[in-house]
Parts: structure tokens; sequence; C-alpha cells
């Protein structure tokens, strides 16, 4: 995900560019997808699947408070990248205007995806795991049982099992009041502030 944010590094379009491993050069850039009732539409993060040629991007509706991602799909070939088609079961409702996602990836069999999001859309940080069957579009989450007094717990990555199981998640308990938020997803607890701060937490 590359481009200029709009009224911080100049203006210009934030998109997903693809470049080659070999010299680094530009050898791609996908559109981003016009959707409906999204007019500031930017990609957040991109997975890809088994077979290297296949790869799923998330979108966001910058700026909005109550909003929503979608996920679309989009391939290489020998003409170039293949315009991004919006997958089953690819629309995540009820997001923080930040989209912030801990972790976006493909299962190592291609059958699922899973990312970490906000539970609620007053909240930034990603507290769920959603999994998506990439076949049928059907959702199964995971949410709770973590809780730590006086702590907020956020999930920075996932990763899956070889043999597609399960999954292995980063989570990170921080204090309300130091947690700082990204604007291209995931949050910190802050490496600074008033002194006697308790030390964050972090665990698998």
């Amino acid at each position: 995900v590359e481009g200029k944010f709009d009224g911080w590094h100049g203006t210009g379009s934030v998109q997903v560019v693809v470049r080659s491993s070999a010299t680094g050069m530009v050898t791609a850039r996908v559109p981003n997808p016009v959707i409906a009732g999204a007019p500031r539409v930017l990609p957040v993060s991109v997975a890809a699947a088994p077979d290297g040629r296949t790869f799923y991007a998330l979108y966001e509706n910058y700026g909005r408070p109550d909003s929503d991602m979608w996920i679309y799909r989009f391939r290489l070939t020998s003409s170039g990248p293949t315009a991004p088609a919006a997958i089953a079961g690819g629309v995540i409702t009820g997001q923080d205007f930040l989209s912030n996602v801990g972790g976006f990836t493909v299962s190592p069999d291609g059958s699922r995806l899973a990312l970490a999001v906000a539970d609620s859309k007053t909240s930034a940080i990603a507290r769920r795991i959603l999994v998506i069957d990439l076949r049928t579009g059907a959702h199964v989450s995971w949410q709770g049982g973590l809780d730590r007094a006086g702590r907020d717990l956020g999930i920075e990555t996932l990763s899956w099992e070889p043999d597609s199981s399960s999954l292995v998640f980063l989570g990170e308990w921080c204090p309300p009041d130091e947690i700082s938020e990204g604007i291209y997803g995931g949050f910190t607890c802050q490496a600074l502030g008033p002194g006697n701060q308790p030390p964050k937490e972090e665990g698998l």
C-alpha cells in the first residue's frame, strides 16, 4: 500500500502497488474500487494467497466515524493485475473511522481469510478475530476470555498454523489512557508519558 495521503504528504491516491522482488521497481498499480456511498476509499492491508498470484485487499472509507470495510480480490496475470472484485462475505460492518486491523492473512490451504477488527464502531482497537470462508463467504468470529483489570486488549498480528487448522495471535494489554492508535491499522502502548506507568503486557 503506497501513495500520498491527502493533506499530509501532498495530494494523490493511496493504492495497492506491485513491485518486483528482484529490482524493487513498480510493475503494476491496482486501482481502488468504486464503492457506493464511500467517497474516500483507501486500501488498509493486502494478503497473498498460497499461489502467489491471487491477492486480497482490505479497503476503508477514511474519515467516517461509523464505517464499513470491504475486501476485494485481484490476480496478477501476464498482462497485469485484474480489476479488484468484491468477495462473498467481504463487508465488515460497524468499524471506527481508523479501521485498525490486527493482522490480515490467508490460510495456507487458501480456503479462509482471517483478520482482527474492532468489536464496536466506538473503538479503534482490534479485539475480535474474524474468519471468512473464501468459498461460501460465511463468517466465524472469536472474542473474549482474556480480560485483565485496568487493561484493554488489542490484537496486533495473526498467523495461521501450517495445517490451516488454527490461528496464533499476538495480543497486547494496555492501560486505556496510554493507547496510541494508528492510521493504517494497529495500535501501540505509548512509550512515553507520566512517570510510574505500569508496564505493558504481551502474550500469545
